[in-house]
């Protein structure tokens, strides 16, 4: 039997070969993206392990019996600080030992010494890429790169750096613990979600190509199968012809997409995803779910050729009648109205009691995914109304033809263009929730906060305005320094600060009255809107024996001249902080964060859109085929080429039109609810531009997809192509 059905599948003309080639291919592009998708998650969980050493336990701060950890042999003490160079973010470990020290680190090295430090490759380059006063005069001698089995990236900026007990205790954070090790954070939980969801989005339409790849020339299967029933097959025979034939043409494009991601793999590996690409084995997958999805893909393509075929009917003379789908139901926008109830109960939940974070998340996820099928459901019923709509006010015979066809098979003509539909939903999601960050954590300068090209530090306690007499000369004597200034903070009102009056200007600290010293909010001068008036606070004429709180260096806002000073503050021993700017604190890191995400979800959404357009062609192709007899005979009847064009065109573009509209606002929707919903300062945007030509891209391939199949139409109509067997 496997002989005569490799024999019934090669059979035929070179177009028939072709429609052959577009099922291979279109199954071998959804594996091939599925085991993608199975290895960027897998490898986000072994990148969260590896780096899981940089977790400080803040556990172990106290023992079994609620004493404090001291430093011994087999303890060590710990201090996790993010720095700064150039506005890239440092993961720095700082770590102090005794000299007899058991510990090791979390690759089998000896901890380094105080002056002596680990560092990642990454930033081993970036390191001898700078003067040493700029980046690593801060962390002393190298003495060694941190191996791979300890990085999240290839890109990771590490560092691990040993200190005395001494040095360490002045800062306002660390840890005694009993080694160098952590628990993997389960990586950040906006992140889980988005790139669950982004898997979600980037794998319905996969799913839907290989739907619509499979009945690319089901017509011409038809035609062959009803020989077979002419020579007397059964039925069943028919359908377990028809089900093998799939089955072998699915195996063959597993294969082949499985080849092809090997293949690319080092190409994906580098897409920056959070901190950075990923190393090419991160992207690896077991050999059990390459064959568990290569006899996925066989079982169920396999089956669906089997049920399509036994629906069909074909007898020994064919399909005699072409079968009508049964009129969509408005029941099926319920799991859609399920699917945006559950989006408003995650935000009711958030906002009046706390909700466990695994909870909320699964039910994001959740809403996401029921919402996107949903879509699915409904867009048959929506096309429905559409048709009936346009049939009442066609003006043409191609709209009068597209129109009842339309209605007669509202499943199959939405099934074309659900691909597109669903990157549209998608790529509104993620630009409009993207816009709420990038627009509100724009760090910029204004007339009452701390211009960003200020440096500061807070001093460890006990040091005195003698003590920080040296390390001010030095900081001024750096080229670009326009003046270092020591404020004091108020004991009685903790967070405001008082800095002399001479100096307020510096820092563009609003002067209420004519005392010497002048108060303000620190807190409003770092984090608070660069536009909003600060109200004035009366000031001090002296001050009785207070201590200097912070060390703030004016700059000229150069990288070079802010690195210099950084490390000049941390060479002084007089500091509990590393030194920051205001825009380290708005958190450049999490700007970053969410770029990553925006730019992944526009890389995931392009190559969606793209999967979607080839759809929509082969999709159209397909219908087109499966008709050109029908359309054929029209041609006869003297019907023009164009007409014919125009009833295709309309088919196409009719449902994308009918739920575009829909699907932009459904996507908004969903991002105001996240948005608003689950955060107490956020806000929408408008998108970017990036969003726009998304849209017009996906516009743009439905017009191109449109075009290569009319071109299609003409060679297949022609009259020499109009007969009867």
């Amino acid at each position: 039997m496997i002989r005569t059905i490799l024999q019934l599948t090669t059979f035929g003309n070179e177009q028939s070969r072709w429609r052959l080639a577009g099922i291979v291919l279109g199954i071998a592009v959804g594996v091939g993206l599925l085991l993608t998708l199975l290895g960027a998650a897998q490898g986000l969980t072994d990148r969260d392990q590896r780096r899981s050493w940089l977790n400080v336990n803040f556990e172990y701060r106290l023992d079994e019996d609620g004493e404090a950890y001291t430093l011994t042999d087999d303890t060590v003490m710990v201090g996790r600080f993010t720095d700064y160079v150039a506005g890239d973010a440092i993961e720095r470990i700082d770590v102090a030992a005794t000299q007899t020290t058991n510990e090791r680190t979390p690759w089998g090295d000896p901890l380094p010494a105080p002056g002596t430090y680990f560092a990642s490759p990454a930033l081993i380059e970036l390191i001898e890429s700078l003067p040493g006063e700029q980046l690593g005069d801060r962390f002393g001698t190298l003495i060694g790169p941190i191996p791979d089995s300890a990085l999240g990236s290839p890109d990771s900026l590490y560092v691990l750096a040993g200190v005395d007990e001494a040095t360490l205790g002045q800062f306002q954070s660390w840890w005694i613990q009993p080694a160098l090790a952590g628990d993997a954070s389960g990586s950040n939980v906006v992140y889980r979600i988005v790139m669950v969801i982004g898997g979600i989005a980037m794998f319905l339409p996969v799913l839907l190509l290989i739907s619509t790849t499979t009945q690319l020339g089901g017509a011409q299967r038809a035609e062959r199968l009803s020989t077979l029933r002419l020579i007397g097959a059964t039925p069943e025979s028919v359908t377990r012809v028809a089900a093998i034939e799939m089955a072998l043409l699915a195996l063959t494009g597993a294969l082949l997409g499985t080849v092809g991601w090997w293949l690319l793999r080092p190409v994906g590996a580098r897409f920056v995803v959070d901190e950075g690409r990923f190393f090419p084995y991160d992207l690896d997958v077991s050999i059990a779910t390459i064959v568990a999805i290569a006899i996925g893909a066989m079982l169920t393509t396999g089956i669906a050729a089997g049920v399509r075929i036994a629906r069909m009917g074909i007898g020994p003379l064919g399909v005699t009648r072409e079968r009508s789908e049964h009129a969509p139901s408005p029941l099926s926008l319920l799991p859609l109205l399920a699917g945006l109830a559950l989006f408003g109960g995650v935000t009711w939940a958030f906002k009046t009691s706390n909700v466990d974070v695994m909870l909320l998340s699964l039910a994001i996820i959740g809403g996401f995914g029921l919402t996107s099928l949903g879509i699915i459901w409904a867009g048959p019923w929506l096309t429905n109304c559409a048709s009936r709509l346009a049939a009442r006010f066609a003006g043409s015979a191609a709209g009068v033809v597209a129109a009842s066809r339309i209605r007669r098979h509202p499943e199959a003509t939405f099934r074309s263009v659900s691909g597109l539909v669903l990157a549209v939903f998608t790529v509104t999601v993620f630009a409009a929730s993207a816009s709420s960050v990038l627009e509100a954590d724009d760090p910029r300068d204004g007339a009452q906060v701390f211009p960003l090209s200020t440096v500061y530090a807070y001093i460890h306690e006990g040091a005195t305005e003698a003590d920080l007499a040296g390390v001010e000369r030095e900081i001024e004597a750096v080229p670009g320094v326009l003046g270092a200034v020591i404020a004091m903070e108020d004991r009685n009102d903790p967070g405001s600060w008082l800095v002399h009056r001479d100096d307020a200007p510096l820092l563009n600290v609003r002067i209420e009255d004519d005392r010497a010293w002048v108060r303000f909010d620190a807190y409003n001068y770092i984090w608070g809107e660069p536009d909003a008036e600060r109200p004035g606070q009366p000031g001090a004429a002296t001050l009785a024996g207070d201590l200097p709180f912070v060390l703030m260096v004016a700059t000229d806002g150069s990288d070079g001249v802010i690195d210099t000073v950084r490390t000049r503050l941390e060479a002084s021993n007089q500091m509990a902080s590393l030194a920051r700017t205001r825009a380290d604190d708005i958190d450049v890191t999490t700007r970053k964060f969410v770029n990553s995400l925006a730019n992944l979800a526009y890389i995931g959404i392009a190559i969606t859109i793209l999967i979607a357009g080839i759809s929509l062609t082969v999709a159209t192709a397909a219908s087109m085929l499966e008709r050109k007899r029908i359309f054929g005979l029209l041609r006869l009847m003297g019907m023009p080429n164009g007409v014919i064009s125009r009833i295709v065109a309309f088919e196409a573009v009719a449902p994308l039109v009918a739920v575009l509209a829909i699907t932009i606002g459904l996507g908004f929707l969903i991002s105001w609810m996240m948005v608003e919903g689950l955060s107490y300062s956020r806000t929408l945007h408008a998108p970017d531009i990036r969003y726009y030509l998304a849209i017009l891209g996906s516009l743009g391939l439905a017009v191109l997809s449109v075009l290569a199949v009319t071109g299609l139409v003409h060679r297949n109509t022609g009259v020499n192509q109009t007969r009867f067997e």
